[in-house]
């Protein structure tokens, strides 16, 4: 069951939300109007079962993999970072400031697992988009192959070693 993020003002009295404090001239602020979420969710909504317990946010799941995919950093990292960053929060589109994490950091490994080659290569073409949307509109995203093997002298051993 594809989980959703609840915010009612009445029973969240003593909240600030994180809206009032943030600064709009951070980058990753503005970041989080460009990403149509909507079409997110439903791209990513057949991976859901319609039975079961709810589970992380659609848009948490993907604002944390967009996360790491931009700061090159671990899932280990990402979760305990994600909670002292009020705009990695509201990137993930939270309402209220969290001092709990959104998920376990294997959570992550489980959603990519679900979503795919597919589910991954929609994330990454979501990427492309964001940085030049008129760029990559509906076009093949072509990627370039990986390096060919190289062979290096390592000199304390005096033997090769094989780097990709």
């Amino acid at each position: 069951m594809q989980g959703k993020h609840y915010y009612d003002q009445q029973t969240d009295l003593f909240k600030i939300e994180l809206k009032t404090f943030l600064s709009e001239k951070i980058a990753l602020y503005r970041l989080t109007d460009k990403i149509n979420w909507e079409e997110v969710h439903s791209f990513y909504g057949p991976y859901y079962s319609c039975f079961g317990r709810p589970s992380v946010p659609t848009r948490t799941m993907v604002g944390l993999l967009l996360l790491k995919s931009m700061l090159n950093v671990p899932d280990e990292v990402l979760i305990p970072t994600w909670i002292q960053n009020p705009y990695w929060q509201y990137f993930c589109g939270e309402q209220c400031l969290r001092d709990t994490p959104p998920c376990d950091p294997s959570d992550l490994v489980h959603f990519r697992k679900r979503i795919g080659k597919k589910g991954s290569d929609y994330l990454l073409k979501l990427t492309f988009q964001l940085h030049s949307p008129e760029e990559y509109g509906q076009e093949q995203i072509l990627l370039e192959p990986p390096c060919k093997k190289k062979t290096l002298l390592s000199l304390p051993m005096q033997n090769y070693t094989t780097l990709y």
